[in-house]
């Protein structure tokens, strides 16, 4: 629809390599709930004011990952959860990280692994830069992990001694 020679009310905008933007307009902008096309699949599901996004969406990446909660400058922040095909993390976000209060949850079972690795169910506490620096882990095994994390160079998740066999959470 047009208004005076602009995009006004519902339309449809889509580019040569799949991108593009279903939805409202408003003086040949993006206005009200709509969504932003990726061309390699993903997209954002948003309302907007103005071109620009606002509040909560909902954000799929083209590699399965979906992110539910608030953006602002283009960038997840608040509370809100990523969920991905290994599990489902829910908390803060600054700046499109992980970061102050959260929990992550595995989904399904525990990949094959050797045997002296454990598989990790659940971690909650406090995440900096997408990972856990101080909380608890439960491992498949029951095994439970309280206090400060740490990692090595490869990533691995390295644990002091505080394990124990407690399997509240």
């Amino acid at each position: 629809n047009f208004s005076f020679g602009k995009k006004h009310g519902f339309g449809k905008w889509i580019t040569t390599d799949g991108g593009g933007y279903i939805g409202e307009y408003k003086d040949n902008k993006r206005h009200g709930k709509g969504k932003v096309i990726f061309s390699d699949g993903g997209y954002i599901e948003a309302d907007h004011i103005s071109g620009s996004i606002v509040g909560n969406v909902v954000y799929r990446l083209n590699n399965d990952v979906v992110y539910r909660g608030p953006m602002r400058n283009g960038t997840w922040e608040g509370v809100g959860t990523v969920e991905t095909k290994y599990g489902i993390y829910r908390g803060q976000f600054v700046e499109g990280k992980q970061k102050g209060i959260g929990s992550w949850t595995r989904k399904g079972a525990c990949p094959k692994i050797s045997a002296n690795q454990r598989c990790i169910m659940k971690m909650a506490g406090e995440f900096r830069d997408n990972a856990l620096v101080d909380g608890a882990i439960l491992h498949s095994d029951g095994y439970k992990y309280q206090g400060k994390v740490s990692y090595s160079s490869d990533g691995r998740i390295l644990l002091g001694v505080n394990q124990t066999r407690d399997r509240t959470y």
